[in-house]
């Protein structure tokens, strides 16, 4: 046993060695000036080895030391560079290394390949250098993880099977050094399963809760830290939660403050008698302050029998257990924060072109809904028409930009009330060539925000412009978006015509398929034309007028297809069909965000589901104000003011995800499900009698005053 405890010891040592070492990074790339700020910025904190001959990457990394992560440019010359990956992977001595591959110029189709190859990240131009940094750090400490993890398993699992053999019922075998060598390989090793943080967190606790030479009773909690360094928590395993919430007592803070481990004898030594929990008493309890470096992470604190206190060589189990859960936390976070700034980083880039298409709409209309109607009513075709969901939320944004090229129309031409000249409409026409030019861009949303501006006004029997296109040769989502601008513009009261009813303008289209329409996608149409009466509904603030008919319409319903939801129950309903259709739609949302929390990689499905939230919302509120002025409603401040208030969280929950998204999105759920709950049953609740009064139109906001709230 002797000989096995050294084996470990020598492991260990290994292993904390290599981890403070200068970490090597190799770089391959048949032009290696193309990514001078890439290697630049690495080479500040990393060993950087530079190539530029793909054939001898494998001997290269063959030789000792090997790197411990190698970047490599998708299309490399005179070599595949997926099946250099491959080969790496296939080789034991190799598979462990993280592999990012990088391209000039990003193809979905290479980001699929390379992934399916065994990469760990796929990088593109252009370069954000800050976020390749946070990357390469993110998949060098998982790599470093993997390897600590296979090498202390190797040498552990070797040799203690041996000794196991010869001395299977001596009491060396159940040594604490081995529970607790054992004890961190298996926390080292949740690192490698596909658990959500909860779930390694509760994974964590079952095996040190298992541990028998803590004594432990089984029962253990984690606590990470807010910004301020408060605790919050976010597990617990055996122990009542609302003792939990009262537990946060001067060890626990003592333990986070002085960032030192805490041993507690007696539990009752430092609660007070009036907590009333009498499963705790005559128990005692340890707190290990989760760091990294001085940076307090959280807290763990586990049970144990009274009067237990840990040997040296224990102690040293205990604080190696919370040095590697420290480890665990801190990897979650930084890949956490990543997906953060990725997520806002994609928001940044779609707000923009969702401003862009608006400005080519406020030339051309009292206000740009119809740029956000087109957008919803393409990717409702497509949805009909059997799109991917993916495709479907691609062509909702591209399709907005769909008439970006009036930006260079002549106002004379573009707001002419009477009849266009030939010679104007000749110039009118050249707005999708325009638009054609000003989308030039290598991401996918321009190519096919392009593609839509250059072709929606081609017809399937060929007489539409700018090129003539006939019958399939018309890009599929130029067809889409030509049905949803042309029953919008039909639908829109414009200084040269009146609105068309939607029944007057659905007949119009079903007319029209197979000349100016594709057949198949006007079936789509009618089969999703409810849905598309929903979508207008909702975006109405075009056709603001001075009747009472008009703001009647928004208590209409909304045919929102909701689907069943475990949180909605039939007590919230207030009886106003487009209220409620909001109400359950809101719901669904935060359904959605309860399952992204159980989700392993939900980071990005979290941040997009609370965006979505927000921007309906402020839909919702409008609304609901709406309503509330047009009827003189007394408690319109109030209401208001309770509106702001949700709001105002919201943006609160944004600044803290972005400092720590891990411990946010509990708080975030447990707020949005109070909140809503409680807004409806003590404030909504007050509007039933909205659909038994006349309006009084004098209050109504300002026609463009719904799109300034959601842009």
């Amino acid at each position: 046993m002797f000989f096995v405890l050294v084996k470990v010891k020598q492991a260990a040592a290994w292993v904390i060695m290599m981890k403070y070492k200068k970490s090597r990074i190799l770089i391959v790339d048949n032009h290696p000036g193309d990514i001078q700020p890439i290697v630049d910025i690495l080479g500040v904190d990393y060993d950087i080895t530079l190539i530029s001959d793909g054939t001898v990457v494998l001997d290269k990394v063959a030789e000792i030391p090997r790197p411990n992560l190698i970047l490599i440019n998708a299309q490399l010359m005179m070599v595949n560079s997926y099946g250099i990956c491959r080969k790496l992977k296939e080789n034991p001595k190799t598979e462990l290394i993280p592999v990012i591959f990088f391209s000039i110029k990003f193809e979905p189709a290479d980001e699929v390949q390379g992934f399916e190859a065994g990469a760990v990240d796929f990088i593109s131009q252009p370069w954000n250098l800050s976020i390749i940094l946070a990357r390469v750090k993110t998949h060098l400490a998982t790599g470093r993880l993997l390897s600590d993890t296979k090498e202390l398993s190797f040498l552990t699992s070797e040799q203690l099977a041996h000794e196991t053999y010869l001395h299977y019922n001596t009491r060396e075998h159940h040594s604490h050094v081995y529970q607790g060598k054992t004890a961190v390989i298996r926390l080292l090793e949740t690192a490698l399963q596909p658990l959500s943080l909860q779930a390694q967190l509760r994974t964590i606790l079952d095996i040190i809760t298992e541990m028998p030479f803590l004594n432990n009773d089984g029962r253990a909690a984690v606590f990470l830290a807010k910004p301020d360094n408060s605790l919050s928590i976010v597990t617990h395993k055996g122990i009542d939660e609302k003792f939990i919430q009262q537990c946060m007592n001067s060890s626990c803070t003592q333990a986070a403050r002085e960032q030192k481990i805490i041993f507690i004898d007696c539990h009752d030594n430092d609660h007070q008698p009036h907590l009333g929990y009498p499963e705790t008493a005559d128990h005692g309890y340890c707190i290990v302050p989760l760091l990294e470096k001085e940076r307090l992470l959280g807290i763990l604190i586990f049970y144990l029998i009274s009067g237990y206190q840990p040997c040296p060589e224990e102690y040293q189990l205990i604080e190696e257990m919370g040095r590697v859960v420290s480890e665990l936390i801190a990897r979650r976070l930084m890949e956490a924060v990543i997906q953060v700034k990725k997520f806002e980083l994609q928001d940044t880039q779609e707000d923009i072109i969702r401003k862009l298409g608006l400005a080519s709409e406020y030339r051309d209309t009292d206000t740009g809904f119809h740029v956000l109607r087109v957008g919803q009513y393409t990717a409702r075709i497509a949805a009909a028409f059997g799109v991917s969901q993916e495709e479907q939320a691609l062509l909702m944004l591209s399709a907005q930009m769909h008439d970006v090229g009036k930006i260079g129309i002549p106002d004379s031409i573009l707001l002419k009330q009477g009849k266009l000249t030939r010679d104007e409409f000749s110039i009118m026409k050249s707005h999708t060539i325009i638009g054609s030019r000003i989308l030039v861009g290598n991401s996918r949303i321009m190519e096919t925000a392009r593609t839509i501006a250059l072709t929606h006004h081609e017809k399937w029997d060929g007489t539409g412009y700018p090129h003539g296109l006939i019958g399939k040769n018309i890009p599929l989502f130029g067809r889409m978006c030509a049905i949803a601008d042309v029953f919008d513009a039909l639908t829109m009261e414009r200084p040269y015509k009146p609105a068309w009813s939607t029944e007057t303008a659905l007949n119009l289209i079903k007319e029209q398929a197979g000349k100016h329409f594709d057949p198949c996608l006007t079936d789509a149409f009618t089969e999703c034309f409810v849905d598309i009466l929903s979508i207008k509904r909702a975006y109405s603030s075009d056709d603001c007028s001075s009747d009472d008919e008009n703001i009647q319409t928004l208590l209409h319903p909304m045919n929102i297809k909701i689907g069943k939801n475990p949180l909605w129950k039939d007590e919230y309903l207030l009886g106003i069909d487009l209220i409620d259709g909001h109400h359950r739609y809101l719901f669904k949302l935060v359904h959605n965000l309860e399952n992204a929390l159980l989700e392993s990689q939900n980071v990005i499905k979290i941040c997009t589901t609370l965006k979505e939230m927000e921007n309906y919302a402020l839909i919702h509120f409008s609304t609901e104000e709406r309503l509330m002025r047009g009827y003189n409603d007394p408690n319109y401040s109030t209401h208001k003011a309770a509106h702001q208030l949700f709001i105002k969280k919201i943006q609160e929950l944004w600044e803290m995800i972005r400092v720590n998204p891990l411990l946010v999105q509990f708080d975030m759920l447990s707020f949005l499900k109070d909140w809503l709950i409680k807004h409806i049953i003590a404030v909504d609740s007050k509007l039933h009698y909205l659909s038994k009064k006349k309006p009084s139109i004098t209050k109504l906001l300002p026609c463009n005053y719904l799109l300034e709230q959601i842009t």
